[in-house]
Protein backbone atom coordinates (compact mmCIF):
# COMPACT_ATOMS: atom_id res chain seq x y z
CA UNK A 1 0.00 0.00 0.00
CA UNK A 2 1.47 3.18 -0.94
CA UNK A 3 2.83 5.25 1.92
CA UNK A 4 -0.09 8.40 1.93
CA UNK A 5 -2.55 5.35 1.62
CA UNK A 6 -0.76 3.86 5.17
CA UNK A 7 -1.29 7.03 6.87
CA UNK A 8 -4.70 7.80 5.87
CA UNK A 9 -5.88 4.47 7.04
CA UNK A 10 -4.61 2.79 9.94
CA UNK A 11 -3.37 -1.03 9.74
CA UNK A 12 -6.37 -3.45 10.99
CA UNK A 13 -5.99 -3.67 14.61
CA UNK A 14 -5.73 0.04 15.37
CA UNK A 15 -8.99 1.40 13.80
CA UNK A 16 -11.11 0.83 10.86
CA UNK A 17 -9.52 0.35 7.10
CA UNK A 18 -11.98 1.65 3.98
CA UNK A 19 -10.10 -0.69 2.13
CA UNK A 20 -10.54 -4.22 3.71
CA UNK A 21 -14.17 -4.55 3.37
CA UNK A 22 -15.60 -2.60 -0.38
CA UNK A 23 -17.85 -3.97 -2.63
CA UNK A 24 -16.06 -3.42 -6.43
CA UNK A 25 -19.11 -2.91 -8.13
CA UNK A 26 -20.76 0.04 -5.77
CA UNK A 27 -17.70 1.14 -3.74
CA UNK A 28 -19.77 0.65 -0.27
CA UNK A 29 -18.27 -1.05 2.84
CA UNK A 30 -19.76 -4.81 2.87
CA UNK A 31 -21.16 -3.86 6.83
CA UNK A 32 -22.90 -0.83 6.60
CA UNK A 33 -24.20 -0.75 9.99
CA UNK A 34 -20.70 -0.77 11.12
CA UNK A 35 -20.12 1.84 13.88
CA UNK A 36 -16.54 2.83 12.33
CA UNK A 37 -18.56 2.99 8.57
CA UNK A 38 -19.04 7.07 7.76
CA UNK A 39 -21.59 6.21 4.88
CA UNK A 40 -24.10 5.39 7.06
CA UNK A 41 -27.08 6.62 6.92
CA UNK A 42 -27.31 7.97 10.50
CA UNK A 43 -23.69 9.68 9.64
CA UNK A 44 -25.37 11.81 6.37
CA UNK A 45 -25.51 15.89 6.48
CA UNK A 46 -29.28 15.86 7.82
CA UNK A 47 -28.88 13.40 10.55
CA UNK A 48 -25.71 13.06 12.97
CA UNK A 49 -23.13 14.21 10.54
CA UNK A 50 -19.59 12.87 9.71
CA UNK A 51 -18.42 14.80 12.57
CA UNK A 52 -20.50 13.83 15.47
CA UNK A 53 -19.94 10.07 14.34
CA UNK A 54 -16.27 10.92 14.61
CA UNK A 55 -16.30 12.04 18.03
CA UNK A 56 -18.60 8.69 18.42
CA UNK A 57 -15.82 6.58 17.41
CA UNK A 58 -13.98 7.92 20.15
CA UNK A 59 -15.79 6.90 22.88
CA UNK A 60 -16.15 3.68 25.17
CA UNK A 61 -19.68 2.27 27.08
CA UNK A 62 -16.86 1.33 30.29
CA UNK A 63 -13.95 4.01 29.95
CA UNK A 64 -14.86 7.77 30.64
CA UNK A 65 -13.87 10.25 28.70
CA UNK A 66 -13.29 14.19 29.22
CA UNK A 67 -14.43 16.45 26.02
CA UNK A 68 -10.91 17.86 26.11
CA UNK A 69 -9.47 14.23 25.51
CA UNK A 70 -12.23 13.92 22.58
CA UNK A 71 -11.13 17.25 20.75
CA UNK A 72 -7.13 16.44 21.69
CA UNK A 73 -7.57 13.05 19.45
CA UNK A 74 -10.20 14.08 16.56
CA UNK A 75 -7.17 17.63 16.49
CA UNK A 76 -10.45 20.01 17.17
CA UNK A 77 -11.15 22.61 19.62
CA UNK A 78 -12.88 22.21 23.13
CA UNK A 79 -15.95 24.14 22.17
CA UNK A 80 -16.45 22.20 18.75
CA UNK A 81 -16.10 18.85 20.88
CA UNK A 82 -18.57 19.83 23.51
CA UNK A 83 -21.14 20.48 20.72
CA UNK A 84 -20.67 17.02 18.95
CA UNK A 85 -20.68 15.27 21.92
CA UNK A 86 -24.12 17.01 23.19
CA UNK A 87 -25.45 16.45 19.92
CA UNK A 88 -24.79 12.66 20.38
CA UNK A 89 -26.05 12.98 23.83
CA UNK A 90 -29.18 14.29 21.99
CA UNK A 91 -29.98 11.41 20.16
CA UNK A 92 -28.77 8.44 22.97
CA UNK A 93 -25.46 8.17 21.77
CA UNK A 94 -23.02 9.45 24.73
CA UNK A 95 -24.22 10.40 28.52
CA UNK A 96 -22.74 12.80 30.48
CA UNK A 97 -21.83 11.48 34.41
CA UNK A 98 -19.85 13.44 36.67
CA UNK A 99 -18.19 15.85 33.97
CA UNK A 100 -16.87 12.67 31.76
CA UNK A 101 -18.38 11.18 28.31
CA UNK A 102 -19.54 7.80 28.16
CA UNK A 103 -20.37 6.16 25.08
CA UNK A 104 -23.95 4.14 24.51
CA UNK A 105 -24.65 1.91 21.79
CA UNK A 106 -27.76 2.73 20.08
CA UNK A 107 -29.52 1.39 16.76
CA UNK A 108 -28.44 3.34 14.35
CA UNK A 109 -30.65 2.81 11.81
CA UNK A 110 -33.54 3.78 14.04
CA UNK A 111 -31.62 7.44 14.30
CA UNK A 112 -31.40 7.90 10.66
CA UNK A 113 -35.07 6.83 10.23
CA UNK A 114 -36.19 9.25 12.86
CA UNK A 115 -34.01 11.92 11.22
CA UNK A 116 -35.42 11.00 7.94
CA UNK A 117 -32.07 9.51 6.79
CA UNK A 118 -32.70 6.18 6.30
CA UNK A 119 -32.30 4.70 2.52
CA UNK A 120 -30.36 7.36 1.29
CA UNK A 121 -26.99 5.49 0.57
CA UNK A 122 -28.45 2.78 -1.21
CA UNK A 123 -30.07 5.49 -3.40
CA UNK A 124 -27.28 7.37 -3.67
CA UNK A 125 -25.11 3.65 -4.72
CA UNK A 126 -27.82 3.35 -7.26
CA UNK A 127 -27.87 6.18 -8.54
CA UNK A 128 -23.76 5.65 -8.97
CA UNK A 129 -24.01 2.40 -10.39
CA UNK A 130 -26.32 3.58 -12.91
CA UNK A 131 -24.66 6.51 -14.11
CA UNK A 132 -21.29 4.79 -14.16
CA UNK A 133 -23.14 2.35 -16.51
CA UNK A 134 -24.23 4.86 -18.87
CA UNK A 135 -20.74 6.52 -18.84
CA UNK A 136 -19.62 3.31 -20.07
CA UNK A 137 -22.07 3.24 -22.47
CA UNK A 138 -21.00 6.66 -23.95
CA UNK A 139 -17.43 5.72 -24.00
CA UNK A 140 -18.02 1.98 -25.80
CA UNK A 141 -20.24 4.29 -28.09
CA UNK A 142 -17.71 6.99 -28.70
CA UNK A 143 -14.76 4.15 -29.46
CA UNK A 144 -17.13 2.39 -32.29
CA UNK A 145 -18.04 5.80 -33.77
CA UNK A 146 -14.35 6.76 -33.95
CA UNK A 147 -13.21 3.40 -34.93
CA UNK A 148 -16.06 3.80 -37.68
CA UNK A 149 -14.58 7.10 -39.59
CA UNK A 150 -11.13 5.92 -39.11
CA UNK A 151 -11.88 3.13 -40.98
CA UNK A 152 -13.64 5.31 -43.82
CA UNK A 153 -10.67 7.68 -43.94
CA UNK A 154 -10.54 11.20 -44.69
CA UNK A 155 -11.61 11.44 -48.02
CA UNK A 156 -15.14 10.19 -47.18
CA UNK A 157 -15.76 12.83 -44.35
CA UNK A 158 -18.82 14.31 -46.33
CA UNK A 159 -20.60 10.98 -46.17
CA UNK A 160 -19.94 10.67 -42.56
CA UNK A 161 -23.34 7.79 -41.02
CA UNK A 162 -26.01 9.83 -39.30
CA UNK A 163 -25.75 7.75 -36.22
CA UNK A 164 -22.20 9.07 -35.78
CA UNK A 165 -23.73 12.67 -36.31
CA UNK A 166 -26.52 12.83 -33.86
CA UNK A 167 -23.89 10.97 -31.45
CA UNK A 168 -20.67 12.77 -31.28
CA UNK A 169 -20.67 16.92 -30.96
CA UNK A 170 -19.81 18.64 -34.08
CA UNK A 171 -16.61 19.74 -32.78
CA UNK A 172 -15.17 16.58 -31.64
CA UNK A 173 -16.26 14.89 -35.22
CA UNK A 174 -14.40 18.07 -36.51
CA UNK A 175 -10.77 17.25 -34.67
CA UNK A 176 -11.12 13.11 -34.95
CA UNK A 177 -11.57 14.01 -38.83
CA UNK A 178 -8.80 16.27 -38.58
CA UNK A 179 -6.50 13.70 -36.49
CA UNK A 180 -8.06 11.23 -39.28
CA UNK A 181 -6.54 13.06 -41.90
CA UNK A 182 -3.25 13.59 -40.33
CA UNK A 183 -2.51 10.31 -39.84
CA UNK A 184 -3.21 9.31 -43.25
CA UNK A 185 -0.72 12.23 -44.43
CA UNK A 186 1.98 10.88 -42.18
CA UNK A 187 1.65 7.17 -43.50
CA UNK A 188 1.99 8.29 -46.66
Amino acid sequence: MPERLAQAFPPQGEGFSILESVSPVTGLPINPLSAKDLGIDAARWGALGKSAMLAWRELQPDTPVLTQDIADRLKISHNAARLRLRKLAQHGLAKFVDGYWHGLVRDLTEIARKMGTEGRRQAQAAVLVQRRSERQNVRESWRKAFRELRNMGSKEQRDVPQWIVRLIPSRVLLSWQRRISTWESLDS
